[in-house]
């Protein structure tokens, strides 16, 4: 994940950077997402790589698409999301960030093309595709999302 952000190069210096300065000492946490920040040309919502790791690896979590399960639980916990997308159809991923204190998750348009099919789902990949039916049959082996909804997906995510 942490990789996906600030890229391949830029994670590897970062770690070779890191095992060679804290090979004979110690080092704490923070150490190392100092370093791959260093390295990163990551400017994400006025937050660190620190924040971000902290966020990432400290806390707990339920996944949000359950909602039954997740409504019982406090939601006072902020998380900086990275939002990827493309555009124009293109192999480049760009990323914005969702703030922590931003509250605008219902201002999302779907537009549809001739055939019906919204346009999202024409841009994803068959790779995209196959992984987020894995995920559904995953989910649904595990008790998390029903059967029914699987045999949904399945047909408009098309290989």
């Amino acid at each position: 994940m942490i990789m996906g952000l600030v890229g391949r190069e830029n994670f590897k210096e970062s770690l070779r950077e890191y095992l060679k300065t804290y090979a004979y000492s110690n080092a704490d946490g923070e150490d190392l997402w100092t370093v791959i920040e260093k390295h990163s040309s990551l400017k994400v919502a006025n937050t660190s790589m620190v924040e971000i790791a902290e966020a990432w690896t400290t806390r707990l979590q339920t996944r949000f698409m359950f909602l039954e399960t997740s409504r019982k639980e406090n939601h006072s916990t902020k998380w900086p999301i990275p939002i990827y997308y493309r555009t124009d159809f293109s192999d480049m991923l760009s990323i914005s960030w969702m703030k922590a204190d931003d509250r605008n998750g219902n201002k999302t348009i779907f537009a549809l093309g001739k055939d019906e099919r919204p346009l999202f789902l024409q841009a994803i990949s068959a790779v995209d595709r196959a992984s987020i039916i894995n995920d559904a049959f995953s989910f649904a082996k595990a008790g998390l999302l029903p059967i029914e909804t699987v045999s949904t997906i399945s047909p408009q995510l098309e290989l």
